[in-house]
């Protein structure tokens, strides 16, 4: 909970007693229960893990005001049980707090609406995070409340660490490309995206149109992500699989693409903040799960695109087939191992042939691959924050802020050095420093080698 919701549920806690014990006063601590109300709810915002919390306020206001002794009791119960449950469900699902960027940039975000051109052009929203000049502007909410359900409404009131339309720094800086997982969104990795802009570079988070979202456009409409059985492994054969990844990762490399020609005009237009501020001559794209694979359709279709880094994400489309003839890494969680004459489910057998693919993929070229042992699929995003069981976070083994620290250290350094031409000792350490990280330096058969 936070300062100001810790403060009125104490409260609230001392003016449930003080209908028994008189000496307490319960109409000062009403008073002093109204204005920690309304401070935590304009200074904080309100949410729906307080709501019982601002019913036991109602409730102590009416059993002051009927002033009958019998009420008395049945009201201080009420205020317990109601702050009981406000606590509990704070408990599940925290109003967490991003960790703190490590650059030495402040950031900033905005959130535009593009036009994709080409015959088959399609509205998309994405989210620009990028390093800021000093400003006064308020911290940007995670999530705008549109693009939420009532579950994850709460999120609407939570700070970032990025002030929203801050003024751009002076510079020019690499961009990069981020693609969401499948049915994800552009802020789900929002603790890596704000870390890179600190360290000078913009990134463009995409909303891919029938794929991501919520997503909240400029007309008003909210699109959710398309309903199906499409990449369900527990449903499709692999060939299907294989179809289906190869289709969308058409579509969300030409929305990709599209994003990086609408940056470059505003890269040329004096009267968008972003005027001279982007170095088209360095771009590299990102993305988790399937969004490694929209980043490495566009790589291969738009020589712009210089350097692609995959969080835990199978590869489909032309990589599959063809390789990615630029720099490439993979941070992965483990794969699982199967003794011999294990019993394997369909999804197993699909998971274990994904991973050979993957394998043979990168090997066409080499790159760089990073196990993270004791990661989950969904540990590589936010979603580690939002609770503090793992059975709701989908949280690994490793302690979230160690594994935040080792993504953000692998990305930056992939990127400074595909991107700025550093030479990181994090990526010639092999296996490297991190006891819950293995580096491998993969090998190609095609011409490039890092």
């Amino acid at each position: 909970m936070r300062p100001l919701e810790i403060v009125f549920t104490a409260l609230l806690l001392i003016s449930g007693f003080s209908l028994i014990f008189k000496e307490l006063r319960p109409w000062i601590w009403l008073a002093a229960d109204v204005c920690a109300l309304i401070a935590h709810l304009v200074l904080e915002g309100g949410h729906w893990q307080m709501i019982p919390a601002y019913a036991a306020l109602g409730v102590f206001s009416a059993t002051v005001m009927i002033a009958a002794r019998s009420w008395q009791p049945l009201g201080l119960a009420a205020i317990l049980l109601l702050a009981a449950a406000s606590c509990a469900f704070s408990a599940l699902l925290p109003m967490f707090r991003l960790p703190s960027p490590t650059g030495s940039n402040l950031v900033g975000t905005r959130i535009i609406q593009i036009r994709t051109g080409g015959a088959n052009g399609r509205d998309v929203v994405l989210q620009l995070w990028y390093p800021a000049a000093p400003s006064r502007q308020p911290f940007a909410p995670y999530r705008r409340r549109q693009e939420t359900t009532f579950q994850s409404s709460y999120q609407a009131v939570l700070p970032t660490n990025s002030r929203m339309d801050a003024p751009v720094a002076n510079g020019r800086f690499p961009v990069l490309l981020f693609s969401p997982a499948w049915g994800g969104r552009r802020t789900q990795n929002t603790y890596l995206i704000e870390d890179l802009a600190s360290h000078g570079f913009l990134v463009a988070g995409i909303d891919h149109p029938g794929n991501s979202g919520p997503t909240l456009y400029e007309d008003g409409h909210v699109s959710e992500p398309a309903s199906g059985d499409a990449m369900d492994f527990a449903v499709l054969s692999l060939e299907q699989l294989y179809q289906e990844g190869a289709n969308e990762a058409k579509r969300q490399a030409a929305d990709a693409i599209g994003v990086l020609n609408a940056l470059a005009t505003m890269n040329q237009d004096a009267m968008t903040p972003f005027h001279q501020r982007l170095d088209l001559t360095r771009v590299g794209a990102l993305g988790h799960s399937f969004g490694a694979t929209a980043g490495a359709e566009a790589a291969i279709e738009d020589g712009r695109i210089k350097a692609v880094l995959d969080l835990d994400g199978s590869i489909f489309g032309r990589m599959q087939h063809e390789g990615l003839e630029k720099p490439f890494m993979m941070i992965a969680e483990d794969a699982a191992v199967f003794p011999p004459g294990a019993t394997k489910s369909a999804v197993d057998r699909i998971n274990e042939a994904l991973s050979k693919s993957d394998e043979a993929a990168i090997g066409v070229y080499g790159g760089y691959m990073v196990f993270l042992h004791g990661s989950s699929h969904t540990s590589f995003t936010d979603r580690n924050l939002f609770s503090h069981f793992r059975r709701l976070s989908g949280a690994g083994k490793i302690p979230t802020d160690r594994e935040y620290e080792i993504i953000r250290a692998y990305a930056l350094a992939f990127f400074d050095k595909t991107l700025r031409g550093a030479d990181p000792a994090l990526l010639r350490e092999v296996p490297g420093p991190y006891s819950e990280a293995t580096l491998q330096l993969i090998p190609g058969a095609g011409a490039r080698s890092h």
